[in-house]
Parts: C-alpha cells; sequence; structure tokens
C-alpha cells in the first residue's frame, strides 16, 4: 500500500469517527429527553421505550462503524507506524475527533445513570404512594367492618 493510498485511507477514518461523533451526539439527546419523560407526572412509558429502541438502533450503526475503522486501521497501522510524520497532521485530527467521542460517551454514561437513579427513585415513589392509597383502604374497611359492628345490638 502506497502513500497515497494510506493517507485516503486516513481521511475515511477520519470520517467514520465524524460519523460516530454525530450517531452519539444523537444517542446523548435521546438521553437527555429520556430523563425529562422521567421526571413527568404523566411519563409516557410507550414513548420511553421508542426512544430506547431507537438508541439501540443507532448503537448498532456505531458498533458497525467501530467494526469498519478497526478493519481498516489493521490494515495502515504499520504504515503510519514506520511513517509518523509523514501523517502527524491526520493522525493529530484522528486523536482530536477520538478525545471528543471520549467525551461525549462520557457524557451519555453520566446521563444514563442519572436517568437510572430517577427511575428507581420514581418506581420507590411511585410502590410508596400505591401502598399509601392500600394502607388507606384498609383503614376505610377497618373502619366500616368496626363501625357496622358497632351499630348491631
Amino acid at each position: 500500500m502506497g502513500l497515497d493510498e494510506t493517507k485516503i485511507q486516513l481521511k475515511i477514518l477520519l470520517e467514520l469517527l465524524d460519523k460516530k461523533k454525530k450517531i452519539l451526539e444523537q444517542i446523548y439527546t435521546i438521553t437527555e429527553n429520556q430523563y425529562v419523560i422521567v421526571n413527568t407526572d404523566e411519563n409516557d412509558m410507550d414513548f420511553f421505550d421508542g426512544m430506547v429502541k431507537e438508541k439501540h438502533s443507532l448503537i448498532e450503526k456505531v458498533n458497525e462503524i467501530d467494526k469498519h475503522f478497526l478493519n481498516i486501521y489493521n490494515k495502515i497501522s504499520s504504515i503510519i507506524k514506520q511513517n509518523p510524520t509523514i501523517y502527524k497532521d491526520i493522525i493529530k485530527d484522528l486523536q482530536d475527533e477520538i478525545r471528543d467521542i471520549s467525551k461525549i460517551d462520557t457524557k451519555i454514561k453520566i446521563q444514563e445513570e442519572k436517568n437510572r437513579q430517577e427511575l428507581l427513585i420514581n418506581m420507590n415513589s411511585k410502590s410508596k404512594k400505591q401502598g399509601l392509597l392500600k394502607n388507606r383502604k384498609q383503614v376505610i374497611e377497618s373502619y366500616k367492618k368496626y363501625s357496622t359492628k358497632k351499630e348491631k345490638p
């Protein structure tokens, strides 16, 4: 593989990273929107599930991009290592993109954890409310039984 062909392959890698970054930004937006849904009084779980499916689809695209990236990188890595000065500018661009991707990935993980915590809080809160309603019903039923016993001579 010649130097020009290696440069072309490096540019393809850069394009793949750019695609990955854009998809990760979409995933982050969806993840933020899931947080909003979880925090509304009427959490629309069907809509939430739709977002989960959309995220899953985007994650599959990211995985395909990663496979393609690694495939190309493995083909040209030895040439890059032999001639690092020739490719230093595009390598720097690749490193910058990878840093950006890592930051977005971290933001996604943090938001996912917030979402998980909020879901747990909401689930506990709902189960407590349901428990209070059951307790309230039990108190009313007990009161009714007590009052009917009292009225009977």
